[in-house]
């Protein structure tokens, strides 16, 4: 994979070798919580947002947190009660949101091409162009599913940056405003600070058009964000 695709990837498929080798433990867990957030934010019932928060307890913590296997049964239940109410959304969100509390986080997610299919790109894309000609316009199921892979790329790339182009983070940048203002959003998951960041960077010093443009940018933004991953040091 090129930069130039990194960048416009909207296939899942194409960045799980990628993600796979530079992605920590931790990150790979955020990232799973990121897209099952976006996934469920409809979605009210507590059972389903606590898998997410026991899965961020467990990147942050580098631990399986003691509640997981009582939440993941929660989880079964929330997909089996939503199944027989005939709530598709939500018994697939249910399901998937189980990953973030399971050794293999991005299996889900991210599943690595199958080689045995040669030309699979090609073939899926011809399908659906002859799909697209007999049923007319995408339905609102074909359109959901295309949206879902492109959020799952923005999400991977909110989280490991751009991987051709690492950004060397100097100590001095890190300064107590700095500091302050991406712990606090970490802490809260409320990322609004985000340009006040940019501005607080570069009143540092700071001058790396890649973090300033991805701190000043529309996001959304979320634990995990390799630029408030670079102020706080974490891996």
């Amino acid at each position: 994979m090129t930069e130039k695709q990194w960048l416009k990837c909207a296939e899942p498929e194409l960045m799980s070798e990628l993600l796979k080798t530079q992605l920590s433990e931790r990150k790979s867990r955020l990232l799973a919580c990121a897209i099952c957030r976006d996934m469920g934010r409809e979605i009210k019932d507590q059972r389903f947002s606590r898998m997410i928060v026991t899965g961020e307890r467990w990147a942050d913590e580098g631990i399986e947190p003691p509640e997981a296997d009582e939440v993941s049964n929660d989880g079964d239940t929330l997909h089996d009660e939503a199944w027989a109410a005939g709530n598709l959304g939500t018994s697939i969100a249910a399901l998937s949101t189980q990953f973030c509390i399971m050794p293999v986080p991005l299996h889900s997610f991210f599943p690595p091409p199958k080689p045995k299919l040669q030309g699979w790109r090609r073939v899926l894309e011809i399908s659906s162009k002859v799909l697209d000609r007999v049923l007319g316009n995408e339905n609102e199921a074909q359109a959901h599913f295309r949206e879902e892979r492109r959020t799952r790329c923005y999400y991977a790339r909110e989280v490991l940056g751009n991987p051709f182009r690492p950004v060397t983070f100097a100590p001095d940048w890190r300064t107590s405003t700095a500091l302050a203002l991406a712990a606090q959003m970490y802490r809260s998951r409320d990322f609004s600070a985000m340009p006040i960041l940019a501005d607080a960077l570069q009143d540092a010093g700071c001058e790396n058009t890649d973090i300033l443009n991805h701190c000043r940018g529309p996001g959304p933004h979320v634990r995990g964000c390799w630029g408030v991953d670079l102020v706080l040091e974490k891996e």
